[in-house]
């Protein structure tokens, strides 16, 4: 792990736009040992940034889980994406 692990996520266009009424999506990002931390992601268009800091882990192997779910899962396209960040190197 680095100092943080780094995304973003969203609903596609289509599932928000013609699924007005569709249910939110909630993610649970959880870090072996560490941080757990949830974002709702509401019926909207948009690739929206999310973040789990993990500095006190840094440098160490840990599993990361992510669990999607929705109340209603039709037409809920969602895309997700991440990865480690790393502490910025001094010049």
């Amino acid at each position: 792990l680095g100092e943080q692990l780094v995304g973003r996520h969203g609903l596609s266009d289509f599932a928000a736009t013609q699924t007005p009424e569709g249910a939110p999506v909630r993610v649970t990002i959880s870090v072996e040992g560490g941080p757990s931390r949830s974002f709702l992601v509401r019926n909207d268009v948009g690739w929206l940034p999310w973040e789990v800091r993990t500095r006190d882990l840094s440098g160490q192997r840990r599993d990361v889980t992510v669990v999607v779910a929705s109340e209603d899962e039709r037409r809920r396209h969602y895309c997700f994406a991440g990865g480690v960040a790393a502490p910025a190197t001094p010049r």
